[in-house]
């Protein structure tokens, strides 16, 4: 670490080393949750997060409605297929 910097974690003193850590669960369960967004070379844009996988489905729903509203003449659009293992 640079002198007169922070870590970005500090050490938690709540258990012994050896001991399990117990805790919840985002949102409340342990489902697969699907997040989409179109990246530009400012910021991120039509975000959508979709409770499960995703499917083609799916996939058209988010150009159709949330990706295509946000596009502008002269946009390039760069489709990269993302495989699940």
């Amino acid at each position: 670490m640079r002198p007169g910097s922070r870590p970005t974690w500090l050490p938690c003193e709540a258990g012994a080393h050896d001991q399990r850590l117990k805790a919840y669960a985002p949102f409340g369960h342990w489902k697969t949750q699907t997040f989409i967004a179109a990246l530009r070379h400012d910021r991120i844009d039509a975000p959508w997060v979709i409770d499960g996988p995703i499917n083609g489905e799916l996939f058209t729903t988010y150009i159709e409605k949330v990706l295509a509203p946000t596009l502008s003449p002269g946009d390039i659009v760069v489709l990269e297929p993302v495989l699940s293992l």
